[in-house]
């Protein structure tokens, strides 16, 4: 299909540009039609989206730019108190139609998990009926490696395989023109080239500023997350490098953005970084690199540049540290640039699995060291663990609970392994029978990090759902570190997110009660035990965490002395 400017005339020529969603679609459907809120909905900044209208931008300024983060719209409406249940179209409709006021020429969605897939499709089925003229145009790491299936749709003008921004930039200018896009590098129009890949950009300083200007920053600065929140926080994400060079099995990060790091110039970050704090008043840095620190020359540099520009910023590397990168004079330079909260990939604690399953293998004695020295220097620390991987035991994922817990992070992350299309875990399971194409559309649309739909040999679905439950109120709550340690106030702060996000959590009221006694604020304490009788009476879920853990919670208010006066 092509479409000329001539089409236009009457109307500035526009481009819409599309976050699409990360939910699976059996719970966005849930959560929309106010059917459950066991799944809260977060956003980030859609940096891939800001860094493809930047570069289109610069070269065609005549046009008018919109980004429409969809899971940011999700997480406003869910937290909309007078919200009324929405099928997922009408969602999407309003969504649309609200910030959008006249026919786009085209859209682009991004969607980077294949647990969005049928939202994604959904997305532009909603938007070929809103404007048929319109052409829809996907890409992200999901769409690159699932081409062959989203081209079909009769709903999606043209995929993009790989890097994004040179290749949507000529196929906008194509359009402009009334020429075929077809024939760009990256740019796919049907199954007979679907291999065509776009090559990621080499020269990562040649890319203009990201458009944050397209975005409601004020609503991004003070509500995602992904840092330690305070009452002044102001968080702005940020990219300082591309690429990773570690081959794990469960990423697809590589498809898009290659193996090969790609560093930008300290120099220009610090510029960057000095416009974003005078124009938006930030303080807070959130790194979305997939490997930060690897080149040590740029990165000792950087800290070097951060220290004579007097900028007093806080600093989240909220895509894990990498154990086989960081040391303790990083560490030492990362606390200097005002690094508050750290995040640790560890996904197995057990030797085989690291080395054998899931190619990363991670040197544990060395993460329990360097964990020991950033909870020494105060660092508010999360680790990463995952559980499910094809081949994996249930004495390997007891290891890794083990090693959990010796750790003693502030909080670990406990998920289920998910199969993203285009990984070498997913072709693992296809390897040995355990799925195949027909069950991973089931997979991407009802499952998530949270729950598994299919069975493996060593564990069943629901068993290992219930095991990494059991893991994460394990070592989380009963056993949680800073609890253990009398560390109480810490300890509230992780208790407090969780019951913030989940309030009929009886299990982290029950250990924020206890700490809340232990450091003599007894009103608090008398607060939170009067929510669990309330939960238990309101909230199935909450007398669903009391059928399971009940002794346990009983036991830790006995313990602690805790006498509720309600």
């Amino acid at each position: 299909m092509n479409m000329s400017l001539s089409s236009h005339t009457k109307i500035q020529p526009s481009v819409l540009l599309v976050g699409g969603f990360s939910m699976p679609f059996e719970d966005l459907e849930k959560c929309l039609l106010l059917e459950s809120d066991m799944h809260v909905p977060g956003f980030t900044y859609p940096l891939g989206l800001l860094t493809i209208a930047a570069v289109a931008r610069e070269q065609y300024p005549d046009i008018s730019y919109q980004i429409l983060n969809i899971n940011k719209e999700l997480c406003f409406h869910y937290k909309n108190p007078d919200k009324t249940p929405l099928t997922i179209e009408q969602f999407i409709e309003s969504a649309l139609t609200a910030l959008v006021k006249n026919p786009p020429m085209i859209v682009g969605v991004s969607q980077l998990f294949s647990t969005g897939h049928t939202s994604s499709l959904k997305l532009a089925e909603v938007i070929k009926r809103l404007w048929p003229k319109t052409l829809t145009v996907l890409g992200g790491h999901h769409v690159t490696n699932y081409t062959e299936n989203i081209i079909r749709c009769p709903d999606v003008d043209y995929v993009i395989r790989g890097s994004g921004e040179i290749s949507f930039t000529q196929l906008l200018g194509s359009v402009l023109s009334g020429k075929s896009p077809i024939g760009i590098p990256g740019v796919v129009s049907s199954i007979e080239n679907k291999h065509s890949v776009s090559e990621p950009i080499h020269d990562i300083n040649t890319l203009p500023r990201l458009a944050y200007d397209l975005l409601d920053m004020e609503a991004y600065m003070l509500y995602t997350g992904r840092t330690v929140r305070k009452d002044d926080t102001r968080s702005v994400s940020m990219q300082f490098s591309r690429g990773c060079v570690f081959k794990c099995t469960f990423c697809t990060s590589f498809t898009v953005h290659s193996r090969t790091i790609r560093t930008r110039d300290p120099a220009l970050v610090i510029d960057e970084i000095k416009e974003l704090v005078e124009k938006y008043k930030m303080n807070t840095i959130v790194i979305e690199d997939d490997l930060f620190g690897v080149d040590k020359q740029k990165f000792y540099l950087l800290v070097e540049l951060l220290k004579s520009s007097g900028l007093k910023l806080r600093f989240s590397i909220s895509n894990s540290l990498s154990i086989a990168i960081l040391n303790e004079k990083m560490i030492d330079c990362l606390i200097e640039m005002g690094m508050e909260v750290a995040y640790i990939s560890i996904e197995s604690g057990s030797p085989y699995v690291q080395k054998h399953i899931i190619n990363k293998n991670v040197n544990i004695k060395k993460a329990h060291r360097l964990a020991k020295y950033l909870k020494k220097a105060d660092i508010l620390l999360t680790g990463y663990f995952i559980y499910g991987f094809p081949g994996e035991t249930i004495d390997m994922m007891k290891e890794t609970v083990e090693v959990a817990k010796s750790l003693e992070f502030d909080w670990a992350e406990m998920i289920i392994a998910v199969p993203l299309v285009g990984s070498t875990m997913l072709q693992q399971f296809y390897d040995k029978k355990i799925l195949d194409s027909k069950k991973m559309e089931d997979v991407m649309n009802n499952a998530d990090f949270r729950k598994r739909l299919f069975d493996t040999p060593e564990i069943s679905a629901e068993d290992l759902g219930q095991f990494v439950y059991n893991a994460n109120v394990n070592v989380n709550f009963f056993s949680n570190s800073n609890m253990r340690h009398g560390r109480f106030t810490k300890a509230i702060l992780t208790f407090s997110d969780i019951i913030s996000r989940y309030p009929f959590h009886i299990v982290g009221l029950a250990c924020r009660a206890y700490c809340y006694k232990q450091i003599g604020k007894e009103k608090l304490c008398s607060d939170d035990l009067h929510s669990i009788e309330l939960q238990k009476e309101q909230h199935s879920e909450a007398m669903h965490l009391y059928s399971i853990y009940g002794k346990e919670i009983d036991d830790l208010i006995i313990k602690s002395n805790i006498v509720s006066q309600v």
